[in-house]
């Protein structure tokens, strides 16, 4: 039987680190990464995700797979090293340790595991590439965070063997759902939206251009890790299964990676992205006529 809930104490544990939006990629990059780092280091957990949160405070949500449950000790103090200084300069408010309960109805009792290493491996992809973009100045980092959301998605979906048609059929839904989410349904926004991408298309052929892309060149060593360590997740899938993530959980993981990318407004960020996807993915079929 697979096992649903995690207590403190088990096998994975589970933070919750309460800080505001706009200060949590300073505390994912110069706190929370150099803290995973060490504990992979010194071989004391297997794994490590995070997502952005609010319940209703924002916080970000940190879950642990521990080899040794001895080690829980290490893990603790060096939770202190990394993460009390934070607390003392009012940065981070409030640690709690909490249980993870496992989100089985949405990703598979028998699936979930390898639903866990693609966080995993998204998780630590995200913070390298935060990494970077902090050192920029606030235009050029969310320029090129927008960029690398695209080729994002479109790694995920073509380690899930999408097509071009495929592609296009299934960010025209999510687009879709996101509209419907917002109440953006009228005329005046579709507008809107073709005007904004119309605007930026340039920007977006150049980025999907992988042989010619300057956002993809200067990150590919990070985004090519994350594309074959995931391809290696999914070779240990059969059809049936690789089926079941495409049809249920697919979108699920798509949104977990924005999640993790954007600090903010992270579902109104999806929508757009997901129509100049949409769009791109019917320009390039009707020109190239695939």
């Amino acid at each position: 039987m697979v096992k649903r809930l995690f207590i403190p104490g088990s096998q994975w544990i589970y933070f919750k680190i309460y800080t505001g939006e706009q200060t949590a990629d300073n505390i994912l990059i110069e706190n929370v990464m150099p803290f995973i780092h060490t504990l992979y280091n010194e071989g004391v957990i297997m794994g490590s995700f995070f997502v952005r949160y609010s319940d209703p405070l924002f916080h970000l949500r940190l879950r642990l797979y521990v080899d040794k449950l001895e080690s829980y000790a290490t893990i603790f103090s060096n939770l202190l090293v990394f993460l009390e200084p934070c607390l003392n300069n009012g940065s981070i408010f409030r640690i709690m340790c909490d249980t993870y309960n496992r989100e089985l109805e949405r990703y598979g009792n028998e699936l979930i595991k390898y639903v866990e290493e693609i966080f995993c491996i998204d998780s630590w992809s995200i913070l390298s590439l935060l990494s970077i973009l902090q050192k920029y100045d606030e235009d050029l980092r969310e320029y090129e965070r927008w960029n690398l959301s695209l080729l994002l998605i479109d790694d995920l979906l073509n380690v899930f063997d999408f097509d071009g048609k495929s592609k296009k059929q299934y960010l025209c839904m999510l687009s879709e759902q996101l509209k419907l989410e917002h109440g953006f349904i009228n005329h005046k926004f579709t507008k809107q939206l073709n005007d904004k991408y119309r605007t930026n298309k340039s920007n977006v052929w150049r980025t999907m251009d992988r042989e010619n892309s300057v956002v993809y060149i200067k990150y590919s060593d990070i985004l090519n890790r994350r594309k074959n360590d995931l391809e290696e997740i999914t070779k240990k899938l059969n059809k049936e299964e690789l089926q079941w993530i495409s049809d249920y959980s697919l979108s699920s993981l798509i949104h977990m990676t924005m999640n993790r990318f954007f600090k903010s407004k992270n579902r109104l960020h999806e929508m757009v992205i997901y129509f100049f996807l949409y769009k791109y993915y019917d320009s390039y079929l009707a020109r190239f006529e695939i």
